[in-house]
Parts: C-alpha cells; sequence; structure tokens
C-alpha cells in the first residue's frame, strides 16, 4: 500500500503535552488512513519499547477533611451515612 519511502520533514513545533514531527507517507488511492493507522500503531510500539511516554494532560485533585463543602458528593453521603 506503501508507494515510496516515508519522508520525514523533522520536527515541527513543541507544545505543552507533545512534540509535532511532520512526515509524508505516499500510499495507494485510499489507503491512506490504513497506512496511518498501522504507522502510528508501529510508532507507539516502538517507543513503548524504548521507554518513550507519550505526555498526556494530567490533573490531581486533592480534597481537605476539614472542609466538607470542598469534597465530593460521593464522599459526603458515605461520611454520614456511617
Amino acid at each position: 500500500m506503501i508507494l515510496e519511502p516515508i519522508e520525514i520533514m523533522g520536527v515541527d513545533a513543541f507544545r505543552d503535552n507533545a512534540f509535532v514531527i511532520k512526515a509524508r507517507i505516499k500510499t495507494r488511492p485510499i489507503q491512506q488512513w490504513t497506512v496511518g493507522r498501522e504507522f502510528n500503531r508501529r510508532m507507539k510500539l516502538r517507543f513503548d519499547e524504548l521507554g518513550i511516554e507519550i505526555p498526556l494532560p494530567q490533573r490531581i485533585v486533592h480534597f481537605r477533611p476539614d472542609q466538607p463543602e470542598a469534597q465530593p458528593a460521593a464522599a459526603l453521603q458515605a461520611s454520614r451515612a456511617g
């Protein structure tokens, strides 16, 4: 399905949770989506082998026990029931 070797232009941008590498793969007509998914799958497997983590946005939320209004509703119900 791939007609020519991959053409890698290089790093295009650095973002807060990603970096963008520009590349082009010439495929048979209508096969670009299949080739793209397989390329992404293989890239992820290779990153895993090399221990390269894909940065994902994360948020840690802390609740203070001395402020019941800041606790999630499920925790409040559980503490009232017990």
